[in-house]
């Protein structure tokens, strides 16, 4: 048994996995009244293993009026924040966890006021290898500032195989983090981590929207998002166009215009409209 539980991440501990925590949990008497010590600290918005959120009514965690909401990042990018905050606000639930989760966008930024950039490029795997080589034989970033995405573990593997001998004896596919050391990973195993520089490998084979978000925070400066073809797939496009529209937005659309065609429009014109 245990004094107090720590539970890091819990937006992805199933049900099942918080109650063994409180059952490992000691009983305390606070205010004659038996409690357990348990802390949990997480971001729902960062759900990409469990995607139902918890009752903690039914769990037996009395949390109301016992929680603090943290909106400022000491990791991310600010540049890099909004980016991944504008792709969730593209569809309406994840829009609406947003607004519950974080009472909006509002106030969400980075403390440090680190400078940030992103850049986009676009081909096979040499062009992540020609950006590799480029970022530390001529900026002069070390092997530890850089982590590198792909969508599978396969992908990091065939990657990593291409690399030259120099970069090979100073990188590893994991999914831990080792000091010095370039890191190539997966998008599910990056979240947790970070670097400096941060390359979304094959970001148009990606469609879960919140695994996009994750991608996008794991960077402090530099977020390179990567593509064969941008034009392959409709999120990655949108992203390096800047067309991301908030989902809200498209049904005021949508309802703006079918209320200018009913205004210029006898109804009995618009009745085989398709709205």
């Amino acid at each position: 048994m245990y004094d107090a539980v720590l539970i890091d991440e819990y937006q992805d501990f199933y049900d099942d996995w918080i109650k063994l925590c409180i059952k490992i949990c000691k009983k305390h008497n606070h205010e004659n009244e038996l409690k357990e010590n348990i802390f949990l600290a997480g971001d729902r918005l960062q759900s990409i293993y469990n995607p139902r959120e918890h009752s903690w009514e039914q769990l037996g965690i009395k949390i109301r009026g016992r929680s603090k909401l943290l909106k400022h990042t000491y990791r991310s990018g600010k540049s890099h924040i909004d980016l991944a905050l504008k792709v969730l606000l593209t569809d309406k639930t994840l829009k609406r966890e947003v607004e519950r989760f974080y009472e909006g966008k509002n106030g969400i930024d980075n403390e440090t006021n680190l400078m940030s950039e992103i850049q986009f490029i676009e081909g096979g795997p040499n062009t992540i290898a020609d950006l590799l080589h480029n970022l530390i034989n001529i900026v002069g970033y070390n092997y530890g500032d850089i982590m590198i995405l792909f969508p599978t573990l396969q992908n990091a593997q065939q990657f990593y195989s291409i690399l030259s001998p120099q970069i090979q004896s100073n990188a590893k596919v994991t999914k831990e983090i080792i000091e010095n050391t370039l890191i190539i990973t997966t998008y599910h195993s990056s979240k947790g981590l970070e670097s400096r520089i941060c390359i979304m490998a094959n970001a148009d084979g990606i469609t879960d929207l919140k695994l996009l978000y994750v991608a996008m925070t794991r960077a402090s400066q530099r977020l390179y998002i990567h593509a064969f073809n941008f034009a392959n797939s409709t999120i990655a496009q949108k992203i390096r166009e800047g067309n991301l529209i908030e989902a809200d937005s498209i049904e005021a659309n949508i309802n703006g215009n079918l209320l200018d065609l009913r205004r210029n429009n006898p109804i009995d014109e618009i009745d085989d409209l398709p709205f």
